[in-house]
């Protein structure tokens, strides 16, 4: 059976059989006054990490995470040895969504299950975002991010460091102007614009990419020149905030 409903701003008729949805978008009704804002967190994106795995090891390969932080090994505890590592083009990956990179002290194990890298009782290499590793640890960091979570092209990878700032003042609008100055080891400083993660800045987070070449440290204060003068400039109470090279540059 079908129905009807008037639409009295411009006498248009919508017509909804039986067991559909009634749904009608301000969109398609001329109505601008509302405006649509789903979209998914950055902490629910997903990024992965890859493997070089050994010639003597089997074709199946595993990964086991956890954490020294017990608060952080969330029900249900994975099981050794861990999830099966995914293979495309002869590239082992995994994906993990972004808050899985949020915590330093997250660890991770490979294992074909006959061998085992790092070695039983030794502690698991640090989780890094986009991180490729092989027998010896963290040798780069991938330039790309896989398509999805099934599906990888190709492995380009260099000592990068992969800016993530949040901005968490509410007085900025949702496109804003966030700026890295940044030191690589001990050259100049320089600066460039980070971002937006997303579009339309929902997510509020702002990236950057910069290639440290071969130093393995990096400075960096944020500054937004849309922000009143006293609160323009976030330089961790004039530290800086300083990462080593192969670690999570998340600012949240």
């Amino acid at each position: 059976k079908s129905f009807a409903k008037s639409n009295k701003k411009d006498n248009n008729i919508y017509k909804f059989d039986s067991y559909s949805n009634f749904v009608i978008s301000p969109e398609y009704t001329g109505n601008s006054s509302i405006s649509k804002r789903s979209f998914t967190p950055f902490e629910l994106h997903i990024s992965a990490i890859y493997f070089k795995k050994p010639s003597n090891w089997g074709n199946d390969v595993y990964v086991y995470h956890y954490s020294n932080d017990k608060s952080m090994n969330t029900y249900p505890y994975q099981q050794w040895p861990g999830t099966k590592m995914n293979q495309k083009n002869g590239i082992y990956f995994q994906t993990f969504y972004n808050q899985y990179f949020m915590n330093d002290d997250r660890k991770v194990i490979f294992t074909d299950g006959k061998h085992q890298i790092p070695s039983s009782n030794e502690t698991g290499f640090d989780l890094v975002i986009d991180a490729v590793y092989d027998e010896n640890g963290i040798i780069g960091i991938s330039y790309d991010k896989p398509k999805s979570d099934s599906i990888v092209d190709d492995l380009r990878y260099g000592n990068l460091a992969k800016l993530c700032y949040k901005n968490n003042l509410n007085s900025v609008s949702n496109v804003s102007t966030i700026i890295a100055h940044y030191q690589i080891g001990n050259k100049s400083w320089t600066e460039s614009p980070l971002k937006s993660f997303d579009s339309k800045g929902y997510t509020q987070y702002y990236c950057l990419t910069i290639n440290l070449e071969d130093s393995d440290k990096l400075s960096v204060a944020f500054y937004n020149p849309d922000l009143k003068s006293n609160e323009q400039w976030d330089n961790n109470n004039g530290e800086n905030y300083t990462f080593n090279k192969y670690s999570n540059f998340i600012k949240y």
